[in-house]
């Protein structure tokens, strides 16, 4: 569960945002720790892709899209 604050961020927010981590290339690493029910993502800052480790990193995809940022 992310949270930052008890009310949504305005358009023109400044601060209140979630960072992740990002790599030039896609993920190859594997997480250490990883807490129970929790998951590892990361930002392919050069193809624009979101990854998710489930026992292997996966491309992130909704409806079976993937996930690509332009």
């Amino acid at each position: 569960r992310f949270s930052h604050g008890t009310s949504a961020l305005a358009t023109t927010a400044k601060e209140g945002y979630m960072f992740m981590q990002s790599c030039a290339g896609d993920p190859t690493g594997v997480p250490a720790s990883i807490p129970t029910g929790q998951k590892a993502w990361q930002y392919n800052s050069t193809a624009k892709t979101l990854w998710l480790y489930d026992g292997a990193w996966v491309k992130a995809k909704v409806a079976g899209v993937d996930v690509i940022f332009s």
